[in-house]
């Protein structure tokens, strides 16, 4: 190969065409866009929409206002007057010119309860009992001295224990009604055979004359109580053991019917009262023979009934010589001490006294208060409302709901509340 020119040689140029650089298409993609909320596209409302739109939302809330104005209440707290003064005081209560007018109350109960008896006793005793005695003989009244025999079909006496008349008989239509009255007997001799049950009666005293079958008795009551021997009688530790327990319970009873029969508005001071407990009947007797005895005890409750509120005025006219005390009440008269001296039940009349310390305070009529802070025009108007009442220290507001500082139109809206 021949040489360039210069020296230099010439390299041999290949004919190969150069190879192409094939360039690809970038992939076009639409770019990444936050996902936002987007609100829910309405209707639109025409104007008769609108106009019912409002007119709802204007009844809602016209609602709610007076929803709320029905419910809403206006408490208002009042501080009284109030002052304490010493209550020793005395006044004459009942009869014509006393001062404090009462009333006096009779109660009533008796009781009857029976019981073992313990006691024992060597006995020699007459069955004793009733009998009814007729007369059957004549208009005239007959005569019959202590003592005076009846005798039993069988013989037994019994003697009346005290001198009778038996009353003259009728005389009806010719015909003779006979008259009879009641008398007690004992058995002519102690002992158990003269324990008899019912029985026709003679009179061995008139024995051969007229009078005999026209004079006669009948028994009202068995023949008890004759023995001889040791037995078990009633002893006078039964007795009155008994008696004391049924007193006790017809005492507590007749306490029970005087606080159910106080009238309302009434009390019964201290000392107004007085009780009588009797005992009727123990039977058997004491030191008589019986397995088991009864007791029957009655009682009887005396009490003066005086009205709260007369004495409260009496009291309350002690302070500062009864001035300015309209609407005054005693708030603590239940602690005083009201005591009642010199009891005439028979004249209904006694002395009561107080003592101890009255606490005073002025009231306020709430239904008139109520009204007049309802017809107020405004709050100016509700201070002299208030500052009109003497008897009012001071006074606060407030409202139910809270949030809701209406002043009410109505007074029954108008709750007054008092302290002192």
């Amino acid at each position: 190969m021949p040489a360039s020119a210069g020296g230099i040689k010439s390299l041999p140029v290949s004919k190969k065409e150069p190879e192409k650089i094939k360039f690809e298409a970038p992939e076009i993609r639409a770019p990444k866009t936050e996902r936002r909320f987007r609100m829910p596209e309405f209707p639109r409302l025409g104007d008769f929409g609108r106009l019912k739109f409002v007119l709802a939302a204007v009844l809602i809330y016209a609602g709610a206002v007076l929803a709320v104005d029905i419910f809403a209440k206006t408490i208002v707290t009042v501080v009284l007057k109030s002052d304490k003064f010493d209550a020793d005081f005395s006044f004459s209560a009942g009869g014509g010119n006393s001062e404090i007018p009462v009333e006096g109350v009779l109660f009533e109960e008796t009781a009857e309860a029976s019981a073992k008896a313990t006691g024992e006793k060597e006995l020699n005793d007459r069955a004793v009992g009733q009998i009814v005695i007729y007369n059957a003989y004549s208009s005239e009244a007959q005569q019959l001295v202590a003592r005076t025999r009846f005798s039993t079909p069988d013989g037994k006496i019994f003697r009346t224990q005290k001198a009778i008349t038996v009353p003259g008989a009728k005389v009806v239509d010719g015909k003779i009604e006979a008259s009879s009255i009641e008398a007690d007997v004992a058995a002519d001799n102690p002992g158990q055979d003269y324990n008899i049950g019912l029985s026709d009666f003679s009179v061995p005293g008139f024995e051969g004359t007229p009078k005999y079958e026209k004079f006669y008795g009948r028994s009202k009551t068995p023949m008890t109580g004759g023995f001889v021997g040791k037995a078990t009688v009633v002893s006078e530790k039964d007795a009155e053991t008994l008696s004391q327990s049924l007193g006790e319970a017809v005492r507590q009873e007749l306490i029970s019917k005087m606080q159910s029969g106080l009238p309302e508005g009434f009390f019964v001071p201290d000392g107004a009262t007085a009780f009588e407990i009797k005992t009727e009947k123990v039977e058997p007797a004491a030191g008589r023979q019986a397995e088991e005895f009864k007791v029957a005890v009655s009682g009887k409750l005396k009490a003066f009934f005086v009205r709260r509120d007369d004495v409260e005025k009496k009291i309350a006219a002690g302070y500062k010589n009864g001035s300015g005390l309209e609407n005054a009440d005693i708030v603590n008269f239940d602690e005083l001490k009201l005591t009642a001296k010199s009891l005439d039940f028979k004249n209904l009349s006694f002395v009561l006294s107080s003592s101890g310390q009255a606490n005073l305070v002025w009231g306020v009529d709430s239904g008139r208060l109520s009204e007049e802070l309802a017809a107020a025009a405004g709050a100016g108007d509700r201070l002299k409302i208030f500052d009109s009442y003497p008897q009012i220290r001071s006074a606060a507001v407030s409202h139910k709901p809270y949030w809701w500082p209406v002043f009410p139109q109505k007074a029954q809206k108008i709750l007054i509340q008092s302290s002192y």
